[in-house]
């Protein structure tokens, strides 16, 4: 079956938008914030409105995902529930949109089938990690 590359691209383009999209709602929703030692982190980066980078071999993933919340807290922002869904879109956005990139890459380069592996992988990547960690959180509630 010979798929049209305009609808490949579409299709592919639209799925990847609306698994991303909730996968990033349902990690502010599910306070993916305080999953295993994003709690500490959190906790850390609140109390003392500054970066807590520990250990330092993860110190560039750990600045770009308390950036936001670091900023809003010297802001003066003081609501926990804000600073925590600043955390959490942080954490979700990120993996998000590298694969998303991704995808956009190979797209640009006509390379529609690596996409689409691309995003075959990152679907069962964000679903068996990422809302495994949340879905107990979002079930609580």
């Amino acid at each position: 079956m010979n798929i049209p590359k305009d609808l490949r691209k579409n299709a592919l383009l639209i799925s990847a938008i609306v698994t991303y999209g909730v996968y990033l709602v349902f990690g502010i929703y599910g306070e993916k914030y305080l999953y295993a030692d994003g709690a500490n982190y959190f906790y850390e980066v609140i109390s003392a409105q500054d970066f807590h980078i520990y250990p330092l071999g993860r110190s560039h993933y750990d600045y770009m995902f308390q950036f936001l919340t670091v900023f809003a807290a010297r802001l003066g922002v003081t609501s926990i529930k804000v600073l925590g869904g600043l955390m959490a879109f942080s954490l979700s956005f990120y993996p998000a949109f590298f694969y998303f990139a991704a995808i956009l890459v190979c797209i640009r380069h006509k390379k529609y089938l690596f996409g689409e592996l691309i995003y075959v992988i990152s679907f069962f990547s964000l679903t068996f990690v990422g809302f495994a960690q949340i879905i107990e959180s979002v079930a609580a509630l």
